[in-house]
């Protein structure tokens, strides 16, 4: 009897990670379309780029639509599909976008605060304390 529990239980927790890995695939999937659908990605992407990663994202979609129960490991492989099409394009983007961008207002006071703090030789200004 507890052979059989514990059989139930590992077929259980191996069936609960395979529905979260398809969960997963989903939700990646959603995610991508919406980032497709960001006007700045339609702007700062190619359009061939932008159709690379729609067409890795349909084939994802059109797979889980024909695979309801398949392994965790056959969907994290769909994901990792995806995202090797996806990942170096968005990250290309993504890098210059914070390149363009003006520099924030917490990174301009932390520069003046460290340009403030030097004494006029340049040397940081301190004081003895008895």
């Amino acid at each position: 009897m507890v052979q059989e529990a514990q059989k139930f239980a590992d077929e259980d927790k191996a069936n609960s990670e395979r529905i979260e890995a398809r969960n997963t695939l989903e939700n990646f999937t959603f995610s991508m379309r919406a980032t497709l659908d960001d006007p700045e990605v339609q702007n700062g992407v190619s359009q061939e780029d932008r159709q690379k990663i729609q067409a890795a994202v349909s084939v994802a979609s059109n797979w889980l639509e024909s695979n309801q129960e398949a392994t965790k490991e056959e969907y994290m492989a769909q994901a990792k599909a995806i995202e090797s099409v996806a990942h170096p394009i968005l990250s290309e983007f993504y890098k210059k976008r914070v390149m363009e961008a003006p520099p924030s207002e917490g990174a301009a006071a932390a520069q003046q605060q460290a340009e403030g703090d030097a004494a006029p030789g340049g040397e940081p200004h301190t004081e003895d304390v008895d």
